[in-house]
């Protein structure tokens, strides 16, 4: 089965041999500050800058709006 768009781009964000998204990645993405992102996340930036793999911040990517769900 092929990746869908969004796999694909989700796998695009990720930091290196993780399954973490990289919080700089998906900033650019966004076209944000990552003091925006973090306020959006719900943690400090620097939090999210020194500890992205934490759970609080991995869950904010979820609630970024998908284009394939109806």
């Amino acid at each position: 089965m092929a990746a869908s768009p969004s796999d694909t781009l989700v796998e695009s964000l990720r930091l290196p041999g993780t399954a973490s998204i990289s919080p700089d990645k998906l900033a650019a993405l966004l076209e944000l500050p990552m003091q925006d992102l973090a306020r959006y996340a719900g943690v400090h930036r620097d939090s999210l800058c020194l500890h992205p793999e934490a759970p609080r911040a991995q869950r904010a990517h979820s609630r970024i709006p998908r284009q394939d769900r109806a």
